[in-house]
This record gives structure tokens, C-alpha cells and sequence, in this order.
């Protein structure tokens, strides 16, 4: 094995240390979170679903989201602010959002992936400063 590879493999072994889980499907749920992220518009809730989570995810480009047929990828719909808001924050095995830190919040994971069979929306990354509002958002608590 590589050392890159190795030393790859073992940053992601002790980041599901760090946060306690992991997904066997889509890895540690753990990611570098950037200090110094500028936010497109404010990191609320509301923002967020209107701006970002519902056209891009829901009903824009991609529908891996939306309600109705196969668009309920995970279980999170982005058709309504409630049910978004009530799905992202659930209490699973693995957290979506977990409030206050970004960093092993796999919605946070998944945004700022750069694996194509990880990242969120699938295709085309989010702008950074999208990016910035998700992790702003959680880092503040994730409050609605």
C-alpha cells in the first residue's frame, strides 16, 4: 500500500474515532470544516431551505430530494421547511446535522466532498460560500 493511501486511509479512521460513527456506505462522516468560510447570505434555517436546499436539491437541478417517486434519497425531503428541517435533524445512528459542530455533521461532509460518489448535490459542488452558509449554520447550533 502506498503511503499516501495508508496515511489517507488512517486520517479517515481516526476521524469516525473522533466523532464516534461512520457510515459504511458513504465513509466517515467527519470533514475539515474552513475557519475563516464567508457565508453567500445569512446562515438561518429558512435562508438555507429557500436559497440552497429546496431548488438545488429538491426541485432544481438535481431531485435526489424531492417528494414523490425515487427523490427520497437518505429519507430527507426538501418539499417543505418542516419536514426538511425535522429530517435533517433527526436522531439516527449517523447525524445529518449535528448542531454545533460541523465537522461531523455528514450534511457538512457530503457538501464539501470533493468524491464524486459523496458529494452533495451530485455533478456540481456547491459554491463555496453556499457551502459556508451550511457550515455556519450548523457551527451556530442548527436552530430553526
Amino acid at each position: 500500500m502506498e503511503g499516501g493511501v495508508r496515511l489517507a486511509l488512517a486520517a479517515a479512521a481516526l476521524a469516525t474515532l473522533a466523532c464516534g460513527s461512520s457510515d459504511a456506505q458513504d465513509g466517515p462522516t467527519c470533514a475539515a470544516v474552513p475557519r475563516d468560510c464567508r457565508p453567500l447570505y445569512a446562515p438561518t434555517f429558512d435562508a438555507l431551505f429557500e436559497r440552497t436546499l429546496n431548488p438545488t436539491c429538491g426541485v432544481g437541478g438535481s431531485t435526489c430530494h424531492a417528494s414523490g417517486g425515487a427523490g427520497t434519497h437518505g429519507g430527507v425531503v426538501f418539499d417543505s421547511p418542516d419536514r426538511a428541517y425535522q429530517a435533517l435533524l433527526a436522531d439516527r445512528p449517523w447525524k445529518l446535522v449535528d448542531p454545533g459542530d460541523p465537522s461531523c455533521s455528514k450534511i457538512v461532509y457530503k457538501v464539501t466532498s470533493h468524491d464524486p460518489f459523496v458529494m452533495m448535490p451530485p455533478g456540481r459542488p456547491l459554491a463555496d460560500a453556499e457551502q459556508c452558509v451550511i457550515i455556519s449554520w450548523v457551527a451556530a447550533g442548527a436552530r430553526r
